[in-house]
């Protein structure tokens, strides 16, 4: 439904250079929400997304990123309220 962002693939790498071995990149379908859950985020200072992002005025909690889905177990929709 979403079209591929431009670039974010190039963000993502210059920004894992200039972080240098301690990055984690996740791209394309390793980009996943249990990737994400899964992580051992105690250190971590710094999390960058280049990712849709989707707004619910009505109902903010359930704003989200946009991931990639590991049906059926993940919707790919990492809404606020999972955060």
């Amino acid at each position: 439904m979403l079209k591929p962002l431009p670039f974010t693939r190039v963000e993502l790498r210059a920004i894992g250079r200039l972080y240098g071995a301690g990055a984690r990149v996740l791209t394309g379908a390793a980009a996943t929400e249990a990737a994400l859950r899964d992580a051992d985020l105690s250190s971590v200072s710094i999390l960058h997304f280049a990712t849709h992002g989707l707004i619910d005025e009505e109902r903010p909690e359930r704003s989200a990123l946009i991931l990639s889905a590991q049906l059926p177990q993940d919707d790919g929709v990492l809404q606020m309220r999972e955060i």
